[in-house]
């Protein structure tokens, strides 16, 4: 399933992306949760691993590996909560107060 937010040119998916030229990339809710997943969970997890055991294992400048995938989550957090921000801010839902009495 697809969110889809009302854009100047048309409908476009939950997760839009602005790319030059005002075009924009559709990004499936599958797609933005499995990113949204690495940037939370799976990254840094494995900068911490990496840190932990990557001297032991024989990974060569552990500290650089590990600010590589540090910065690259951060990064893609960012991102992907800026286009969830926009979605957001794009597909406000004003309804009226139901009465709990009728």
């Amino acid at each position: 399933m697809t969110r889809f937010m009302k854009y100047s040119s048309g409908y476009m998916g939950a997760g839009c992306i602005r790319l030059d030229g005002g075009m924009m990339m559709k990004l499936p809710d599958r797609v933005f949760d499995f990113l949204k997943w690495i940037c939370i969970c799976f990254l840094p997890a494995i900068s911490w691993f990496i840190g932990e055991v990557g001297a032991d294992i024989g990974i060569a400048n552990v500290p650089k590996v590990v600010k590589f995938i540090s910065a690259t989550a951060t990064l893609l957090g960012l991102l992907i909560g800026l286009s969830n921000y926009n979605f957001k801010k794009e597909n406000i839902i004003y309804t009226e107060p139901r009465n709990e009495g009728d």
